[in-house]
C-alpha cells in the first residue's frame, strides 16, 4: 500500500493545468530543415502505412505543385516593409511587414495598427504575385479578415486593403516601403567578446535564431542571424540600431512587441536579455562596440587545496580526505588524476540523479515509512536509466534512444504499483530489461513514471509533457515567454484555443514548435500508474489524435517523424541537446547558468568536442569543465556568484563523512502487516536532511516536485538554525563513540585522549586543532597560527567553565576536556565555511 502524489503541481505545471494554451517562446540553438525534407529512416521502413505516412507522402505532392507554381514567378517581394494604411474617418494607421515569395506563392506577416484593438495586431497573409501585381489574404487573432489587392513598383508596394470583422467593413489604402537594412555609417564589425558572449550566447542563439535564419519563420525579414558567421550576424543586428536613440533601436523594441512583432513578445521588459540588447545598441551608437561592454570577469587561480575541496563537493557532495590534500598540496598536477578518482565514484551517480531530477521532476516521497524505499524505485526509473548510462560510459544520445530500460528486483516486486509487463529482474542492482507491452523504448521518454507524474488532459493535449521533455533534452520551458494569455481568446471554448494557436501569431511564435513535439505523444494518453492502470493502457492511445487535437504532425522543430523513437532521435539530434546537457552540467557545479563572456565561449567549445572527439560521454563532459579556467579561478572581486551553498543531499554526506553521523528518526510501521498486501515494515531509520516528512528537506532548499519545483541556494535563518542543531548532535556523537575506539578505527579524533588540559597538553592540542581545520575546511594551519590560536582560546574558555556541566536540565554532561571537545566541534561544524565553499 502507498500513498504518493499522483501528479506535479509545481509552479509550471499549475499554470500549464489551467492555461490549456502551452505559452511559449524559443529555444537555444538553430533551426531545423523543413518538413517536407523526410527522413530516410522514416521512407525506408517496410510497414503498413498509418495515417501520419500518407500526409507525409502527401508533402511531396504540395512540394511539387509549389514548384510548378514557382516557374511562372514574378518579381520577388521578399523582405522587410515599413508602411502606412489610410482608412477613412480614422487616423492614418502604421504597417510594418515580412513578406517571402516562392515563385508566384507569396507569404508572411502584416502588423497593423490603427488604434482599434478589433482591427490591430499581426495578420497572418499569403497569396500570389505575378508580374508587378499582388493578392494577399489573411486574418488577425480576433478573427478580422484582410484582402490587398496591390502592385509593386521599385522597393515599394500600394494598393487597396479591405477590413472585414465583427465591428464592420473598412476599405482604404495601404503603402509599403521595402526597409533597407544598413548598419549605421560609424557602424563596424569586429571580434567583440561582449557580441559573442553576450548578444550571441545568451539573448541571439536561444531566442532569435528560431525564426531569423535560414529556413526559419522569418528568414525573409532583414534581421538575420548566421550562426557560424558571427561578423555578418552583427552586421545584420547593427541595422536593427537607431544611432540618436539606442533605447528606441527595433533591436530592443521588437523583442517586446512594442514595434508589431510576427513572433510577438518574446522577452519581457527589464529582463537581462532586453538589458544586454540595449547595452548593445549603446555600444554601436557611441562607436564603442569594438571596445567596450561588460560580461566578464578576471580570475586568479585558486589554490591547490582550495580547488580540491570545490571539485570534491561538486563532485561528491563531502570534502577530500587528507590524503587527497596531501596530495595536491605535493603536486598540483594531481589534480586531474582526483577529478577523475571523483568522476568515478558512486556519489557522482548519485549527483548526477540530484541534477537530472531538478529538470524531470519526477523523484516522490511516500508518506508511509514502509513503501520509501519501493515509491523512490517505481518513480526513480528515467533517473537510474541516466545513472545507468554513466557509469557504463554509454552515449549520452541514449537518454532519448536507448532500446531499453533498467529495473531492479524493488520496482518489478509491486505488479500493482507498477502493472506493465516487463523482463523479469533480480537483485538489487539496476540493469538493462524491457517493457513487453508493446510500448517502443526511446530511453527516458518510455519511462512509466513520467507520465504519471506529468498528466494531459483534453485540454492541454501533450503539452505540458511536450514542454517537460523540451526542458530535459533543450534546456527550453515553453512557459518562459511573457505573453497575454487571455486576450481575446475564451479558453474554455476548446474551437477557440485550437484557433488561436493555429492562427494568432503570438501564438503560433511557439505552438508551431511545441505542439509537434506533442503529436509525439498521443499513443500516452492512457499512461500512467493510478490504480485503474492495466498491463496494456500504457501505449493504447490514438497516435492520430493530432490531426483534431492540435492539427499539427509529430516533428521535432520541424523535421517529422512518426513515433516515440523518432522523437528521441530528434531530441538529441539536434545542435541543442548538447548544448542543454553542457549548460546543465555546468550548473552542477556552478549552481547557475553560463553567464561570463568566459564561460559563455567555454561552453560553445566544450558542447562541440563533445560531439566531435567525447561520444557524448557525460563523464568526459563534466571533467572539460572540471580542467577549464573557468572551474580553476575564483573571481578578484570574490564575486558572490562563485560561492556554492551545500544542498541537502550534500550537507547529509559531508557530515556523515567527517563524522560518522546522520539525524534520523525511528520509521514507523503504518500498515497492517497481517494484510498481504502491505509492504513489509522498514527496519532502516529515515535520513532527516534528505526527507520531507518530519524533515527538513524543504527547509534546507531541497524540492519534492510537487509543491516545490526549484532549488533555494539562500544561506537564511531557518537552514542556519538546522545547521546549529546537526552540528551539535554530531559533535555528540562523535565524542559518544569516536573516543571509545581504538585511534586507527575513529572517524574524526585521531591522536585525541578526550582529556587534554588546555595549559599541560597545549602542543598536542594544537596539532589536533590544525588537523581538524584542515579535515573540516581544507586549509593547512601552522600550530601556532592565529586561526589555530583562535580555536584553542574557545578550547580553554570551555575547559575553565564549570558552571554548565552536570547532568541535570540545561546541564552539559562529561568531564572539562570532553565538554570543552564537544563545545569546540560544536563550533567548527557550525561555521558557514561547512555550508559555503
Amino acid at each position: 500500500m502507498h500513498s504518493v502524489p499522483a501528479a506535479a503541481t509545481s509552479q509550471d505545471a499549475e499554470r500549464d493545468a489551467r492555461r490549456p494554451m502551452q505559452h511559449v517562446g524559443h529555444a537555444a540553438g538553430g533551426f531545423a530543415s523543413p518538413r517536407h525534407e523526410l527522413d530516410a529512416r522514416i521512407l525506408g521502413r517496410n510497414r503498413e502505412m498509418t495515417g501520419t505516412r500518407r500526409w507525409l507522402q502527401s508533402l511531396g505532392i504540395v512540394f511539387a505543385l509549389a514548384v510548378s507554381v514557382a516557374r511562372a514567378g514574378a518579381a520577388d517581394v521578399s523582405g522587410s516593409y515599413d508602411g502606412s494604411l489610410s482608412v477613412p474617418s480614422r487616423d492614418t494607421g502604421t504597417v510594418a511587414g515580412a513578406l517571402t515569395q516562392t515563385g508566384a506563392v507569396v507569404h508572411g506577416t502584416l502588423a497593423l495598427s490603427l488604434g482599434d484593438a478589433s482591427l490591430d495586431g499581426v495578420y497572418y497573409v499569403n497569396g500570389t504575385s505575378k508580374g508587378t501585381k499582388i493578392v494577399l489574404g489573411g486574418a488577425n487573432g480576433t478573427g478580422v479578415r484582410l484582402k490587398w489587392s496591390g502592385s509593386s513598383a521599385g522597393v515599394g508596394l500600394t494598393g487597396t486593403v479591405k477590413l472585414k470583422g465583427s465591428s464592420g467593413k473598412y476599405k482604404g489604402a495601404m503603402q509599403l516601403t521595402k526597409r533597407a537594412a544598413e548598419p549605421p555609417p560609424s557602424s563596424q564589425t569586429c571580434d567583440s567578446p561582449f557580441f559573442t558572449g553576450q548578444v550571441m550566447g545568451r539573448v541571439l542563439t536561444p531566442v532569435c535564431a528560431n525564426c531569423h535564419v535560414a529556413g526559419g519563420a522569418a528568414q525573409s525579414t532583414n534581421f538575420r542571424i548566421t550562426p557560424n558567421d558571427l561578423l555578418a550576424t552583427q552586421q545584420s543586428v547593427d541595422g536593427m540600431i537607431d544611432i540618436a536613440h539606442p533605447e528606441e533601436s527595433r533591436l530592443v523594441k521588437k523583442p517586446l512587441n512594442l514595434i508589431p512583432h510576427g513572433g510577438g513578445q518574446q522577452l519581457a521588459n527589464g529582463s537581462d536579455e532586453i538589458n544586454i540588447l540595449t547595452q548593445w545598441a549603446q555600444l554601436v551608437a557611441s562607436n564603442q562596440q569594438c571596445n567596450g561592454g561588460a560580461g566578464d570577469v578576471k580570475l586568479a587561480p585558486l589554490a591547490a587545496d582550495e580547488l580540491l575541496v570545490r571539485a570534491s563537493m561538486d563532485l561528491r557532495g563531502k570534502r577530500p580526505s587528507l590524503a587527497e590534500l596531501d596530495q595536491i598540496d605535493a603536486d598540483a598536477g594531481a589534480y586531474q588524476g582526483l577529478v577523475d578518482q571523483y568522476l568515478n565514484s558512486p556519489e557522482f551517480l548519485q549527483r548526477v540523479k540530484d541534477t537530472y531530477n531538478d529538470a524531470l521532476l519526477v523523484d516522490r516521497e511516500d508518506d508511509r515509512d514502509e513503501s520509501l524505499d519501493e515509491t523512490h524505485a517505481i518513480y526513480g526509473e528515467a533517473l537510474e536509466l541516466i545513472a545507468y548510462i554513466v557509469k557504463n560510459d554509454r552515449p549520452f544520445t541514449e537518454i532519448g534512444t536507448a532500446d531499453y530500460t533498467v529495473a531492479n528486483d524493488l520496482f518489478q516486486r509491486d505488479t500493482n504499483r507498477m502493472p506493465f509487463p516487463m523482463e523479469p529482474v533480480t537483485g538489487s542492482d539496476w540493469q538493462p530489461t524491457h517493457y513487453t507491452d508493446g510500448r517502443p523504448h526511446a530511453g527516458l521518454l518510455s519511462t512509466s513514471a513520467f507520465y504519471e507524474v506529468w498528466t494531459t488532459n483534453d485540454t492541454n493535449k501533450n503539452r505540458r509533457r511536450a514542454n517537460r521533455w523540451s526542458i530535459v533534452f533543450h534546456c527550453y520551458n515553453f512557459l518562459d515567454t511573457p505573453v497575454d494569455v487571455t486576450r481575446n481568446v475564451d479558453n474554455n471554448d476548446p474551437n477557440a484555443v485550437l484557433n488561436a494557436v493555429t492562427t494568432r501569431s503570438d501564438c503560433k511564435a511557439c505552438h508551431d514548435r511545441l505542439d509537434p513535439m506533442a503529436s509525439f505523444i498521443f499513443p500516452m494518453d492512457n499512461a500512467g500508474l493510478d490504480g485503474d492502470a492495466g498491463p496494456t493502457d500504457f501505449f493504447r492511445g490514438n497516435p492520430e489524435r493530432w490531426r483534431t487535437a492540435n492539427k499539427r504532425p509529430p516533428a521535432v522543430y520541424g523535421v517529422p517523424g512518426s513515433d516515440l523513437r523518432d522523437m528521441g532521435r530528434l531530441m538529441t539530434s539536434n545542435p541543442k541537446f548538447a548544448q542543454c546537457q553542457t549548460k546543465r552540467a555546468f550548473k552542477m557545479l556552478f549552481l547557475r547558468d553560463p553567464e561570463t563572456n568566459s564561460e559563455l565561449a567555454t561552453a560553445s567549445d566544450i558542447a562541440n568536442k563533445w560531439t566531435t572527439e567525447d561520444g557524448y560521454n557525460f563523464r568526459k563532459l563534466v571533467r572539460r569543465w572540471m580542467l577549464s579556467d573557468v572551474y580553476r579561478g575564483r573571481p578578484e572581486t570574490n564575486d558572490a556568484d562563485w560561492v556554492r551553498r551545500a544542498s541537502p543531499e550534500r550537507m547529509e554526506l559531508a557530515v556523515k563523512d567527517l563524522t560518522g553521523f546522520v539525524w534520523t528518526r525511528p520509521p514507523e510501521d503504518n500498515e497492517d502487516d497481517a494484510d498481504p498486501n502491505s509492504d513489509p515494515p522498514r527496519v532502516d531509520p529515515v535520513p532527516l536532511l534528505t526527507n520531507e516528512k518530519e524533515g527538513f528537506k524543504i527547509i534546507l532548499g531541497g524540492i519534492n516536485g510537487v509543491s516545490v519545483s526549484a532549488r533555494s541556494q539562500s544561506l537564511n535563518a531557518s537552514v542556519a538554525m538546522v545547521q546549529r542543531k546537526v552540528a551539535a548532535m554530531a559533535a555528540d556523537f562523535v565524542l559518544r563513540s569516536d573516543l571509545a575506539l581504538p585511534d586507527d578505527q575513529r572517524v574524526l579524533l585521531k591522536g585525541v585522549t578526550g582529556a587534554e588540559d588546555p595549559t599541560a597538553d597545549e602542543a598536542s592540542l594544537r596539532t589536533a586543532i590544525a588537523g581538524l581545520e584542515r579535515r573540516f575546511y581544507g586549509r593547512k594551519a601552522a600550530t601556532d597560527s592565529s586561526v589555530v590560536d583562535t580555536w584553542v582560546t574557545l578550547y580553554r574558555n570551555l575547559y575553565n567553565d564549570t558552571t554548565q556541566g552536570g547532568t541535570g536540565r540545561n546541564q552539559v554532561p562529561g568531564t572539562q576536556a570532553q565538554r570543552a571537545w564537544r563545545g569546540l566541534l560544536t563550533a567548527m561544524l557550525r561555521s558557514p565555511r561547512m555550508m559555503l565553499y
